[in-house]
């Protein structure tokens, strides 16, 4: 699952508490905070963090997030070509943040902009070879997606010839060993991240959908459960990306 981003959420929280040379207002934080609130209001907190950034220099570390998350909330708002300026200052600021990188080649294509998404994926896999991290992040994107899942599934050796046994790798290759059919590799690997920490619920939940399509149903629905008591999402979260039981 990548530095799963690792996540991008759990990224900005810890820019947030690790908190910075300025106090920020409860408008700027609502730039980070405000994930289920009205996208307007996440347009204006975070145009906030970035001006405040632009006029004292404080908060740098701040500001590709707040491009990011405000073209999310502009693109929910069908404002495409601003989405896709603030993707892009977002990825100038921060060149490897994948999220961005994915968001700007979903948007590009949505404006007709055929393979850009693709282009995106590889081209800060390619710039970034070396990187575990983000090459783990690029798989994950490529296995959420489940689309170009044989290069996902190179990416994450590669990520995992560079820095062996990371969870967060296992985790991401199982869900692409999962999506291409191959059940019993794919536990193989949430074992292996389950041996890190075994209530890792996205290792849990994709192991008990590949213990069911082995035939192993109970023991599938025990993993799926504890999941479940875990993340009381993670089912529609994962449906949302094709991913069901």
């Amino acid at each position: 699952m990548g530095a799963k981003s690792i996540t991008l959420v759990g990224a900005v929280l810890a820019v947030l508490l690790a908190g910075s040379a300025r106090a920020q207002t409860v408008l700027e934080d609502g730039c980070f905070t405000d994930r289920g609130g009205q996208d307007q209001r996440i347009v204006a907190s975070c145009t906030s963090v970035i001006l405040n950034s632009r006029a004292t220099g404080f908060g740098k570390s701040d500001v590709p997030y707040a491009y990011y998350l405000r073209g999310e909330a502009l693109e929910r708002l069908g404002q495409y070509d601003r989405a896709r300026d603030d993707f892009l200052h977002a990825v100038k600021f921060k060149p490897d943040l994948v999220d961005a990188w994915r968001a700007f080649g979903e948007v590009s294509e949505k404006m007709g902009q055929t393979g850009q998404l693709q282009a995106s994926l590889d081209g800060v896999a390619q710039a970034n070879s070396n990187n575990p991290v983000i090459l783990n992040s690029v798989c994950w994107a490529r296995a959420t997606l489940g689309r170009w899942l044989d290069v996902a599934l190179a990416e994450c050796d590669q990520s995992l010839q560079i820095e062996p046994d990371n969870l967060y790798t296992l985790d991401s290759r199982c869900l692409v060993r999962y999506r291409l059919g191959d059940f019993a590799n794919a536990m193989a690997d949430c074992d292996a991240a389950l041996r890190h920490n075994s209530v890792f619920p996205s290792s849990l939940y994709v192991r008990g959908l590949a213990k069911k399509r082995m035939g192993y149903a109970e023991l599938g629905d025990t993993d799926i459960a504890a999941a479940t008591a875990l993340d009381a999402k993670i089912a529609d979260r994962y449906s949302g990306w094709g991913v069901k039981p």
